[in-house]
């Protein structure tokens, strides 16, 4: 953008603004989302003990996901990844997270799962050399983690 003013760059009004770069790009994204949150106390179960079973589920079904570029191209970003972005950005088409875990009043217990379905290099199509092997997978994965927390209080 280039700003041209009267009586130079301290003094005068602005006279004329000539805007020649515009961000024209923009993402689309098609899909569906779910959650659920589930808590119940163990004796609502029929169990005499403390505490609660809890259940959290997200999950997201990605039906399409497209980028289009200032140019007015169109890259298709659904199922893939960047191999050359430092953030690691990645667009699998499912991937959800569910846990379960065991809570009481001051201490709880937990399984997380986390799982993404595989995915091919956004790069596919170019045969760029620098890349190594152009068309890179990756496939579905699964993460499990255990966790566990307590509360602490101090007496002053």
């Amino acid at each position: 953008m280039l700003f041209r003013s009267k009586g130079g760059i301290s003094g005068g009004n602005v006279t004329n603004v000539d805007a020649v770069y515009a961000n024209q790009g923009f993402v689309k994204t098609d899909g569906f989302d779910f959650g659920l949150d589930y808590r119940i106390e163990l004796v609502r179960l029929g169990l005499n003990l403390p505490g609660s079973l809890v259940l959290n589920h997200m999950s997201t079904l990605m039906l399409n996901l497209t980028d289009t570029k200032p140019d007015g191209s169109i890259e298709e970003l659904g199922g893939r990844f960047d191999e050359l972005s430092v953030s690691g950005l990645t667009y699998p088409d499912y991937r959800m997270t569910t846990r379960v875990g065991y809570e009481q009043e001051k201490w709880r217990i937990g399984v997380d799962v986390r799982f993404m379905t595989g995915m091919v290099s956004k790069y596919v199509e170019l045969g760029y050399e620098a890349l190594g092997d152009p068309g890179a997978t990756v496939p579905d994965v699964v993460y499990v983690d255990l966790s566990r927390s307590e509360e602490h209080t101090s007496e002053l």
